[in-house]
């Protein structure tokens, strides 16, 4: 197994950063979104709206 030179790990490690940030990203907008769905339905049971 040959070990990679420092120049490959950092720009690995960066690549990985990135990526690890663009998913972050999106769990984040997708959980927020889900939020917002989730307090929707439960404003309108609450209310009674679908009754």
């Amino acid at each position: 197994m040959r070990t990679p030179t420092f120049e490959q790990l950092v720009a690995r490690g960066a690549t990985r950063h990135a990526a690890g940030r663009e998913v972050h990203r999106v769990a984040c907008l997708l959980g927020i979104a889900f939020g917002l769905v989730l307090g929707g339905v439960a404003a309108l049971c609450i209310i009674g709206a679908p009754s």
